[in-house]
């Protein structure tokens, strides 16, 4: 990961998959490691406008599967929610592991390193570990002006979970730029969602394969982003905002700008939707009920959608 030229995360060898190496998360179960599986399966893809996600999955991973779930505010942030669901009973030991170029320093939760020219990397943790701490080593190859320190943080959980229990670690990344820190508040509001304000934006953000309620707000999707007058969701097959709902039969990914009154519905396999407050798809008028086949779809908003005196 880099972002305004510095290296922000780096792993410490291409060929080695052990999990030390990486940023990853190490998972030990009665006491005894297990060797890293051989694959992942990338589970979710969504790349819109103003938001992006990926959802991958580890299975079998010494008793648990790994979801790790990435959602991106473009130009602002990363979120980063790691869940650890166990398929075996046990004692867990987590470890999520995040290597970056320098000497970083932490405050409470919080990993802080700030680069020869002045920007500075944030790895936020929203009170999802038992215990942070920091390690040093070298990185043995030629990378920013030479060889360097690498500084690892370890956020460490122990658990005893049983079958479909887990634990899930929830992160923020981001930069500020030289002399211009953004004043960002970041905290975790649900097992698995989070609410984020920078420059003044509060962001809800999380996962919900259950209907989610907060407000006004009601989601059901494998990851969201709501704003004050957008929301992107990847995987998405209910959501009720602003005098919008759009239930589904099937997934899909989403991102509505309500400011500009339309927005874009991205479908893998044909779906079934019930809408209210949407008027049109594809420039034609909709009334209700639609059937979605595969492919990119625009979407226009009601008139009363975009009214907020009509809302209330």
């Amino acid at each position: 990961m880099t972002d305004k030229g510095m290296i922000c995360l780096l792993d410490a060898h291409y060929t080695n998959r052990s999990p030390v190496y990486h940023n990853a998360v190490t998972v030990v179960r009665d006491g005894r490691g297990a060797v890293f599986p051989l694959f992942s399966q990338k589970l979710i893809e969504a790349d819109l406008a103003t938001a992006g996600f990926v959802q991958s999955l580890l299975d079998d991973y010494n008793g648990v599967s790994w979801f790790r779930n990435i959602l991106w505010l473009k130009g602002e942030y990363f979120l980063v929610f790691d869940e650890l669901r166990a398929k075996e009973p046990g004692d867990y030991s987590f470890q999520c592991l995040w290597r970056t170029l320098g000497q970083a320093t932490l405050h409470g939760e919080e990993m802080l390193n700030r680069n020869r020219d002045g920007v500075l990397f944030h790895v936020g943790n929203a009170d999802s570990a038992d215990q942070c701490r920091l390690s040093h080593d070298v990185f043995g190859i030629e990378v920013e002006r030479g060889r360097g320190e690498v500084t690892k943080l370890h956020q460490i959980v122990n658990r005893r979970l049983a079958p479909g229990q887990s634990h899930t670690y929830l992160n923020l990344l981001y930069t500020d730029a030289p002399e211009r820190t953004i004043e960002t508040d970041f905290r975790r509001v649900a097992p698995q969602a989070a609410l984020v304000r920078r420059k003044g934006e509060l962001v809800l953000a999380g996962l919900a394969q259950e209907t989610l309620g907060r407000g006004d707000i009601q989601v059901r999707a494998s990851m969201f982003l709501v704003g004050a007058d957008r929301v992107a969701l990847a995987g998405a097959t209910s959501l009720q905002w602003c005098g919008i709902v759009l239930d589904t039969t099937g997934p899909v990914n989403m991102e509505i700008d309500l400011a500009a009154g339309r927005g874009v519905v991205e479908v893998r396999n044909s779906t079934q939707a019930v809408t209210r407050g949407v008027d049109r798809l594809n420039g034609n008028a909709v009334r209700g009920a639609m059937t979605l086949p595969p492919g990119r779809h625009e979407i226009a908003l009601a008139r009363s959608t975009l009214d907020p005196a009509e809302r209330r």
